[in-house]
């Protein structure tokens, strides 16, 4: 293992809105990241817009911070100029970097913003040493590991990284994602609302019936992070940051974690059970120290913050009288409260008016109402109010910091005029730039450009951070140059001092202009048949036998255990999943490096970027999996670049996300497009089957993941079905109740590929029944019959029972 850094890690903090980035910075933080408009993880945030961003930028390089802004969504074919505009703008307002998600955009920025920080976001899903090197390909200097790791296992990949020249991003405080990030489709394929767009509406904190029982329970509600007692050790380790999680939350919140651990950080007192005074969910460090276990789960779904004032009785809203059925805290007028309905639905904000007996209350609503308050609803008292005002108070008070300026001028008739710039923002910070005037120096008929004039132009700063303190001249008294020339040339310099590093402007409009090429021309796609076919190995060689020539048959080596040895199976592929821990990496390298030996020809489905990188280095052709999130052209070149020989294409895209996908990407390969099969909405470390139906043994979670096998469904409040599943050397998945059917996708596409998932036994169909589903779309392919005909079918007779959908073939990615 490389040497761990001995540098002290980055505190890392969210930054919601200008207040909280400016509490961020007041407690201590070394960076905030924060998001602008729709192209962010957390778009029901507040955000920013570019001026306030310029503001904060000013504001941390005068604290020797920096400002990284998260573009960590994937984008659709015709966002791509519009985020390449927005990073341009955060890049001229002083952002250090970007935070980013998408293949292509890192694959663009890479290759022709080259000079431009990246940092890779935890919604590319990092937990192997061979994703790391994978990244290392699209010039990441950060990546943001799996919040499911242990600390072993982040000390393990931050050395891998090291090597790299890449640091690592730790979450040590806030929510804790039952699935990992980046691939959970649940709110997507619910309601259209991708988390992968930074839309997610959290199904995962609802209560959920497990078949067999009437109780309501909390099966994906998890604890939050808090590493607070593990600063230590992940200093220790050599992590580049720390990162608190929270861009939804206030000042106050912000403020008191961030100052918790900058104490921590600093070896200073401070007081742990702060982060109790703030929203939180409950706590655990269960994944840092490697205890995957039931008490990783949410008690409730209220913020544990909050004190529990009783229940309502009743409310009458002529008189705004409350009556409270007794609770642990009896309120007292001024006390401000939020009412909860039992499924913890907001719905009023509070305050205690007047006391009118035993358990009666005059109220006020301090907000519109989101619904009748109603008997059996849940008040509670909130804390730190005071102290959030008080901070805000502060926060506003403090003077945006004045940026002292020195110019010097060099001056020669007829040629440019050169202008030295140098800004003291801190001692570590004094960027320099130099200007020239776009004409040369004329001869003046009567006064030159002395230090009267040349000092009231270039010190017209208004609407800047900087004041000009001084002014070096040489040569300027015999010259002229109109003011629209004096008035570019400080508008030059002002852009270049607030930009940290980086592309010019120009270089955005060119990327704009460019186009992804072809990595791999040697095998562009166009030998690989129209069908990819995901079976089991025991189904393999009859699907086969059915399908003929046309296809190409794949099996999962993780679900099949062949990560722990046997024969290959009669297959033409292996589909890796998204998930391979570093021990399976370690099994899956194996696995290829006898399958390079036995059947060169077969090929590599990747899922997972390290798998796509292990095959590349043996060799084997390799496939983009759907979990790769192809959702651009960018993202096929991506691929493509390191050396894949097609793609199968996100299964969130519109019908028109997909034809503007399939006129990007040209000649970069064959698309494939999911057309049929179920549909996977979460993979998550935790046993979603023991906490909803219990279970009797008493394993580790290793050896849980490596030999238990468990099925079952889970309902919610609506009736929607989910089906819990847990197969030996897999984690444990969640599958939406609908199988996703797009029959009239091989007609909208004719010159692409698809892709059919067989593996129905799960949901109670056998082989009979997937070699039929396969005869009808190979029917459909020839032309045999329609693609209503086939849907009738599969609705009336080979699925009868199953509920078909088409997930998100009309709405996409919103």
């Amino acid at each position: 293992m490389a040497m761990q850094s001995s540098q002290r890690p980055k505190l890392l903090a969210p930054g919601g809105d200008y207040l909280s980035s400016l509490a961020a910075l007041d407690a201590g933080a070394d960076e905030v990241y924060l998001g602008l408009g729709q192209f962010n993880a957390r778009r029901r945030a507040t955000n920013f817009g570019l001026e306030e961003l310029n503001r904060l930028a000013v504001r941390a390089r005068v604290q020797g911070a920096h400002i990284f802004v998260t573009t960590n969504v994937l984008l659709t074919e015709p966002e791509i100029p519009e985020m390449l505009d927005l990073i341009a703008g955060c890049h001229a307002a002083g952002a250090s970097g970007v935070i980013v998600q998408d293949p292509g955009l890192l694959y663009l920025l890479s290759r022709e913003l080259p000079e431009l920080e990246v940092h890779a976001s935890t919604q590319l899903t990092v937990h192997n040493r061979a994703q790391i090197e994978y990244l290392a390909g699209f010039g990441v200097k950060r990546v943001n590991l799996s919040r499911e790791l242990s600390l072993e296992e982040i000390q393990e990949l931050t050395g891998a990284a090291g090597e790299l020249g890449i640091g690592t991003e730790v979450f040590v405080h806030g929510a804790y994602c039952v699935s990992y990030s980046g691939q959970c489709f649940m709110s997507s394929f619910m309601g259209g609302q991708s988390g992968n767009r930074g839309l997610c509406f959290q199904p995962c904190r609802r209560f959920y019936r497990p078949d067999g029982s009437d109780e309501q329970r909390l099966s994906l509600s998890l604890k939050d992070n808090n590493a607070l007692a593990h600063v230590k050790e992940l200093s220790s380790a050599g992590v580049a940051a720390l990162k608190i999680e929270g861009r939804m939350k206030g000042p106050r919140y912000v403020h008191t974690l961030v100052y918790a651990y900058r104490a921590a950080l600093d070896g200073k007192p401070y007081q742990p059970e702060s982060a109790e005074r703030v929203f939180n969910r409950g706590f655990s460090a269960g994944y840092l120290e490697g205890k995957v276990t039931g008490d990783m789960f949410a008690a409730h779904p209220f913020d544990a913050s909050l004190i529990p004032a009783g229940r309502v009785g009743s409310y009458r809203a002529d008189e705004t009288l409350l009556t409270l059925e007794p609770g642990e805290h009896s309120p007292a007028p001024g006390d401000e409260g939020v009412i909860y309905t039992p499924e913890n639905r907001f719905i009023a904000l509070i305050t205690i008016e007047e006391l009118i007996g035993e358990g009666r209350f005059r109220i006020s609503i301090r907000e519109a109402l989101k619904g009748r308050i109603e008997p059996g609803m849940r008040l509670f008292i909130q804390t730190g109010e005071k102290e959030q005002t008080e901070l805000i108070v502060r926060l506003e008070s403090q003077a945006t910091p004045s940026i002292p300026l020195s110019v010097e001028i060099e001056a020669e008739v007829g040629k440019p005029l050169r202008t030295s710039w140098r800004a003291e923002f801190s001692a570590d910070d004094a960027p320099q730039a130099t200007v020239e005037s776009t004409m040369p120096l004329q001869e003046a008929r009567s006064r030159g450009l002395d230090r009267v004039r040349l000092g009231a132009q270039l010190g017209k700063l208004g609407g800047t951070p900087f004041t000009l303190e001084s002014l070096e001249l040489s040569g300027t008294d015999r010259g002229f140059l109109p003011l629209s020339e004096l008035n570019l040339i400080r508008r030059i310099a002002v852009e270049s001092l607030q930009r940290r590093g980086g592309p010019e402007q120009e270089a955005f409009e060119r990327a704009k202009a460019a186009r992804p090429i072809a990595g791999n021309p040697a095998d562009d796609g166009g030998s690989l048949p129209r069908l990819i076919l995901l079976c089991t190995a025991s189904d393999a060689e009859a699907v086969k036998s059915a399908a003929g020539g046309e296809t190409l048959v794949a099996v999962d080596p993780v679900r099949e255990g062949l990560l722990r040895g046997g024969e290959l199976p009669l297959a033409d592929a292996l589909s890796f999943p998204a998930l391979l821990q570093q021990d399976q990496l370690t099994a899956a390298a194996a696995l290829l490096d006898r399958t390079a030996a036995e059947r060169p020809e077969t090929l590599v489905i990747a899922n997972n970027s390290g798998a796509a990188r292990l095959a590349a280095e043996r060799g084997l052709r390799w496939i983009a999996g759907s979990e790769l999130h192809a959702a651009n052209a960018w993202a096929i070149g991506a691929a493509n670049a390191c050396s894949a020989s097609a793609a199968v294409v996100s299964r969130e895209l519109s019908a028109a996300q997909l034809k503007a996908l399939q006129a990007g990407a040209g000649s970069l390969g064959t698309l494939f497009i999911p057309v049929f099969g179920p549909i996977l909405l979460m993979t998550t470390r935790q046993c979603l089957y023991r906490r909803s139906f219990g279970c009797e043994k008493g394993v580790s979670e290793a050896s849980c993941r490596d030999s238990c096998s468990r099925a079952g469904w889970i309902e919610d409040a609506r009736g929607n079905r989910f089906l819990i599943t847990k197969r030996p050397g897999y984690q444990t998945e969640l599958f939406n109740q609908a199988l996703l059917s797009l029959p009239e996708a091989l007609r909208s596409f004719p010159a692409r590929g698809y892709l059919l998932d067989l593996r129905l036994e799960s949901f109670g169909f056998g082989r009979e029944t997937a070699l039929a589903v396969l005869a009808g779309f190979l029917a459909l392919l020839r032309g045999e019959v329609k693609p209503a005909e086939l849907s009738a079918d599969l609705r009336r007779r080979l699925l009868a029972g199953a509920t078909l959908t088409k997930g998100s073939y009309k709405r996409g990615l919103s």
